[in-house]
């Protein structure tokens, strides 16, 4: 793991120090472990499980088309 060296914060303007206290929250938001990614990784299993049964039922109505059979562009449009 990388060594912390310390800043002096002191030495930038006020506005300075917001942006770079903002720009922080950013990262730890965007690179830090959460709650929430430790909960996410728990829904990956159910959510293949509903993928997996969503298939399923995709499955049943499955309609066949013969190898030989051909698409006219003027039927897609008969009704």
């Amino acid at each position: 793991m990388a060594t912390v060296k310390a800043l002096d914060l002191e030495r930038l303007p006020e506005h300075a120090r917001t942006e770079l206290s903002d720009f922080y929250s950013f990262l730890v938001k965007k690179y830090g472990v959460s709650a929430k990614k430790k909960h996410s990784r728990r829904m990956t299993s159910s959510l293949a499980d509903s993928k997996s049964r969503f298939f399923e039922k995709v499955a049943v109505h499955l309609v066949t088309i013969p190898p030989d059979y051909q698409f006219d562009r003027d039927e897609l449009h008969e009704r």
